[in-house]
């Protein structure tokens, strides 16, 4: 971990003027906060009512077969979310039927964090001393090292370009139901896929670490900056209760 201080002060007049400022802003923030609120508020009563309104409609029925009669009336169903599709990552070579595949990809990268605290000084003015650390840390995303307060020493690379990546099966359903793409995305708990054996002519620095994938030049217990770990999980076949409008 690296550290550097910086200390930055300011005099009485302009701790003046930027109270005025904030005060400025702060009257702003009142009258847009408030505007909000009563928006909302008219939001929450309308959907509040919506939902009151639907629960004394939805009808629920069996999963079995689909009742003509029921269509366009807001129906509540249960049962096994199922599907005959295989989902497959290809860049990876990972197949299996599973309602949806999650991609999870990591990137070893230099982060930047800052904490100041400032101290009025006698006279007038303001004393602020800044602390910025780094460290070498597994984000989601790449980080823009040039946007740091010492790049030199604290630069990234991001040389794979690998990311997060969703499948979903193409047909999924509840009896004799088929669900909609909206319902589909509700359904997001998901378990820990182990890979077990890998393509080599993937990449020439992908290798297995523990059910992931790793690339880099060097082990997993020594990552260099730029490289990934991969991870992946799936959506199996579950129960779930839908509660929506019928709609072949």
């Amino acid at each position: 971990m690296d550290k550097f201080t910086q200390v930055t002060r300011t005099s009485g007049l302009s701790n003046i003027g930027g109270s005025f400022k904030g005060v400025i802003f702060g009257i702003f923030l009142i009258l847009g906060s408030i505007y909000l609120l009563w928006t909302n508020e008219g939001r929450a009563v309308h959907v509040a009512e919506a939902l009151e309104e639907g629960a004394g409609n939805v009808k629920s029925i069996s999963a079995d077969k689909v009742d003509p009669t029921n269509e366009g009336k807001l129906v509540h169903v249960s049962g096994m979310a199922i599907t005959k599709d295989r989902v497959s990552d290809e860049d990876f070579n990972v197949k299996l039927n599973a309602l949806k595949l999650n991609r999870d990809v990591q990137i070893y990268q230099w982060v930047e964090k800052s904490e100041s605290k400032s101290v009025d000084k006698i006279g007038g003015g303001t004393e602020t001393t800044t602390e910025y650390t780094y460290t070498k840390e597994w984000v989601s995303e790449p980080i823009e090292s040039i946007d740091f307060k010492i790049v030199e020493g604290h630069v990234n690379t991001a040389p794979y370009n690998i990311d997060d990546k969703t499948k979903t099966a193409q047909d999924i359903t509840i009896g004799a139901f088929h669900l909609s793409d909206e319902l589909v995305n509700m359904i997001t708990s998901s378990e820990k896929l182990s890979i077990k054996s890998l393509d080599t002519s993937i990449h020439k620095n992908a290798r297995l670490s523990s059910g992931d994938i790793y690339i880099g030049s060097n082990s997993l217990a020594s990552p260099e900056i730029g490289d990934l770990t991969i991870s992946f999980k799936a959506v199996y076949p579950k129960k779930v209760s839908v509660v929506a409008k019928q709609n072949r």
